[in-house]
């Protein structure tokens, strides 16, 4: 969040982890009981039901977590989160080499704290393709709609980081790569202005791969 929107709302940015933590908990508590009262810090609440109810009781919480490998303090404090409070985790921007690293970290963390991880504990790698069987045209679009998204000039470093851009078989070789690191699912985001396009080409020359 921007440091602005903190001071709109009063709140302090250096309380932002222990309200997350504390949402957590409440939203736990009232998808999994009625009439649930929760005294924190920073809420204070008693006798609240939330109608209507969820499917599932609790629901399953992803903890979207993604710090910068040599900022070794955040890097901890937000993988420790995920393993104390995440039913999974979701990462944006990683490498398939560093998702494995943080994956076998977040296992070591809640080994710790005395939490055993479940077997459907979901690791989602947040990655963006762009096809295109012009390899040079893909990494225009791909870049353009990055700068565009993000008012930023993105590095070809940075687009060959965040996206898969140019035929098929470059698509489903990176896929392929996280999920071999570890994810149990990869959420694609199109980097395009040709959307229809791009789902028309993913879903029948990316996707079969995998079925």
């Amino acid at each position: 969040a921007d440091a602005s929107e903190f001071d709109h709302f009063c709140v302090p940015p250096v309380t932002r982890s222990g309200r997350m933590e504390e949402a957590i908990e409440i939203i736990r508590l009232l998808t999994s009981e009625d009439d649930a009262s929760y005294h924190g810090k920073y809420n204070d609440f008693d006798n609240l039901t939330i109608e209507p109810h969820s499917i599932q009781r609790p629901i399953p919480i992803l903890i979207v977590s993604n710090p910068n490998p040599s900022d070794a303090r955040n890097r901890e404090r937000g993988l420790r989160r995920v393993a104390r409070l995440g039913d999974g985790w979701m990462s944006t921007t990683l490498t398939p080499e560093l998702l494995r690293e943080y994956l076998s970290d977040i296992h070591r963390y809640a080994d710790e704290a005395g939490r055993e991880l479940p077997d459907d504990f979901d690791v989602v790698a947040f990655h963006s393709v762009m096809i295109d069987d012009d390899r040079d045209a893909a990494y225009a679009e791909a870049k353009r709609f990055l700068d565009d998204y993000y008012f930023l000039d993105h590095s070809e470093a940075m687009v060959r980081r965040w996206c898969s851009y140019g035929p098929p078989e470059q698509a489903v070789e990176d896929i392929q790569r996280y999920i071999d690191a570890g994810a149990t699912s990869v959420f694609l985001r199109i980097c395009s202005g040709d959307q229809t396009t791009q789902y028309q080409r993913i879903s029948e020359e990316v996707l079969p791969a995998f079925s």
